[in-house]
């Protein structure tokens, strides 16, 4: 009986034994999994990083600067759009129509005066043959960007433009998807690669007559050319130039706000495409 009583005891303390220990080995499983859950959510959300800004100048004139990313240099300059020398590619601030139609105004009027009728009609017809399925005025253009060629009897050929570049963007007062800054942006780099461009000069896209909220499309502007650079390291664009006319109140505000933003690109920003607004230092000053 003695012995019974022994041996029920020993089961006892085994069968506890044995229940611990699967106890144990289930929290181990558990937190080994939690563990291999956090480094899956980590990597999926961790952002890779963006390239360190290489160089920043600050040129001689109205806090005009200069920030060098891998191989492309952004330059913040300001001056009349028509009047630059010597770049590849000017972008206007299109509408939807995809072409350069008479009558327009803002910085496109300022383009087709220094264009020339006969400048503006060969553009056309260039557009439209590199894009035949181009649906003139259709609102699935927003966004879109559309090369032409600057023929060389025009001032804007004698200024060293070869190529113009109808880039969409969003109207505001529609109002249509603010988002298409980004693509419209991204869009004219894409085409102008295209052409081998190596220098391209942009305005800012539906900021003024468009009237989008200038703190969001400043902020897409620089982080959308930013990403670009970024994801294309060899791409055949050396210098993108951003001007702001230097008698438009507006305009140098969005300078001081793009000098801001582009400050901040260090090794700890990541380029983002964004509608959300900028860090509070960065908004309109």
């Amino acid at each position: 009986m003695h012995k019974f009583y022994i041996f029920i005891v020993f089961l006892c303390v085994l069968t506890t034994t044995e229940i611990h220990s699967s106890e144990r080995t289930l929290i181990e499983k558990v937190s080994s999994l939690n563990n291999s859950l956090e480094q899956l959510t980590k990597a999926l959300t961790q952002k890779a990083p963006s390239e360190p800004l290489k160089e920043k100048k600050v040129l001689k004139k109205n806090n005009e600067s200069s920030y060098t990313f891998h191989n492309t240099e952004i330059k913040l300059i300001t001056g009349n759009i028509i009047e630059q020398k010597n770049i590849d590619v000017i972008v206007n601030a299109a509408n939807k129509a995809g072409i350069l139609p008479s009558g327009v105004g803002g910085v496109a009027a300022a383009i087709v005066k220094k264009l020339t009728e006969k400048g503006r009609v060969a553009f056309n017809k260039d557009v439209r043959n590199r894009y035949p399925n181009l649906q003139e005025g259709a609102a699935s253009n927003v966004g879109k960007a559309f090369a032409g060629t600057i023929i060389p009897e025009t001032p804007l050929y004698k200024n060293g433009f070869r190529y113009l570049i109808n880039a969409v963007g969003p109207d505001c007062r529609i109002p249509e998807d603010i988002n298409h800054v980004a693509e419209a942006y991204r869009n004219s780099l894409v085409e102008a690669e295209k052409l081998g461009a190596t220098s391209i000069l942009f305005p800012r896209i539906s900021a003024i007559i468009f009237g989008c909220n200038a703190d969001l499309i400043n902020q897409m502007a620089i982080d959308t050319i930013v990403s670009y650079i970024s994801t294309h390291p060899t791409t055949s664009l050396k210098t993108i130039y951003f001007i702001f006319y230097d008698k438009q109140p507006k305009d140098l505000k969005a300078l001081k706000q793009y000098t801001c933003i582009l400050d901040r690109y260090t090794i700890d920003i990541t380029p983002f495409f964004t509608s959300e607004e900028p860090s509070p230092e960065c908004k309109t000053m």
